[in-house]
């Protein structure tokens, strides 16, 4: 999601320093952990693979399941 966010922002700002783009993306990945809860989690027929089920905390506070994501995650 972080990596979502900082390449919607280059398109803004391509000539964003590697420097404040890493920067940038730390708090980004900050943000997100702070804001968002994962629902479930479940393994995949591939053992490095597993989804993931994330929503923020305030769509679960107010029951809005239509906002969750769903994301693929890696072991390795």
């Amino acid at each position: 999601m972080a990596r979502c966010s900082l390449r919607a922002r280059l398109e803004t700002e391509p000539g964003l320093p590697r420097s404040e783009r890493i920067r940038w993306r730390r708090e980004e990945e900050s943000r997100l952990i702070r804001e968002w809860v994962p629902l479930a989690q479940f393994p995949t027929e591939y053992f490095v693979h597993f989804g993931r089920f994330l929503i923020e905390f305030d769509d679960l506070a107010a029951g809005r399941f239509d906002k969750m994501r769903s994301f693929p995650a890696f072991t390795e």
